[in-house]
């Protein structure tokens, strides 16, 4: 996420920007992108109005705003807000900057979403290039942009591509020693989630396990990213045909979602499809049983 110092005046307007600012960046870190939704319209509105149509101010809540859009599965809607962000940024900041490749990798993000897998790759490597000039390959910003190309590796099914480099990106981590815990963790599931492609599902539960921990530990049982972990291990579980097991994390997986991204999302939609198949499953094989 892109920030920006504001200063504060008397302007009733600017209160109320400022009181959305603080209360989305905190419901962000929280993972409440329900609650964000409702407010993040009124928040760009109030930038363009008090700060310009390109101002900074505007890019940020436009990069906010596709974000929040982004988290809860309306990719084409993040796709647009992305590209004015970007727009913005590259009129104020030029290329050559950390703030218009942050929206330009955030904006591949949504190009993948919306299943532009080809687009998502020129944009992840492009990001890529000017990250390493800016920054370094030490710098968490380049670690994020590899390890969303990994990601795009995955959606094309080219597993092994994608586990060298979500195993580059954790080994980048590691090395630093200072790594934020929890965007390992997350980089951490994404190389589980490729083993688990390859068919190789004992390292991948493995690593899954590893990566809810971390994300318990710092960030609480009731964060969105421990809902995602539970229903990634409860998919684990069910490829390895342990039914009963993974229909108890999906449960979990289920309530977490449920009240961090609403019962109205798409992401908990697909858990109550996850749990609706396993439920007939474990009935039918039952009634066989029984039957025999």
């Amino acid at each position: 996420m892109i920030r920006k110092g504001i200063i504060m005046n008397s302007s009733e307007n600017e209160k109320k920007y400022l009181e959305l600012q603080k209360k989305i960046a905190l419901w962000e870190k929280q993972g409440r992108y329900k609650d964000i939704l409702p407010v993040v319209d009124e928040y760009v509105s109030l930038a363009e109005q008090l700060y310009g149509s390109c101002s900074m101010e505007h890019g940020v809540a436009l990069n906010d705003q596709a974000g929040t859009f982004r988290s809860v599965g309306k990719a084409e809607d993040a796709l647009i807000s992305f590209a004015q962000a970007l727009y913005i940024m590259e009129r104020l900041k030029g290329h050559e900057s950390t703030e218009y490749v942050t929206v330009l990798n955030n904006m591949a993000g949504a190009c993948r979403m919306c299943g532009q897998y080809e687009r998502a790759v020129v944009h992840f490597r492009e990001a890529l290039k000017l990250y390493e000039r800016l920054v370094g390959k030490e710098h968490f910003l380049y670690q994020s942009a590899l390890n969303n190309l990994g990601l795009v590796y995955q959606d094309l099914k080219e597993y092994e591509k994608a586990v060298r480099i979500h195993a580059r990106c954790c080994n980048l981590m590691e090395e630093q020693g200072k790594t934020d815990r929890t965007a390992y963790a997350t980089t951490l599931l994404n190389l589980s989630n490729a083993l688990r492609g390859s068919g190789r599902y004992q390292e991948a539960e493995s690593g899954i396990r590893r990566a809810l921990r971390i994300y318990t530990e710092n960030l609480g049982e009731e964060h969105s990213l421990c809902g995602y972990a539970l229903n990634t291990l409860a998919v684990c579980c069910t490829e390895q045909g342990r039914i009963r097991e993974a229909l108890e994390i999906f449960y979990k997986a289920s309530e977490v979602i449920g009240n961090t991204y609403g019962k109205e999302s798409k992401n908990y939609r697909i858990v109550q499809r996850h749990i609706a198949l396993l439920e007939k499953q474990l009935h039918d094989t039952e009634g066989m049983q029984y039957a025999g």
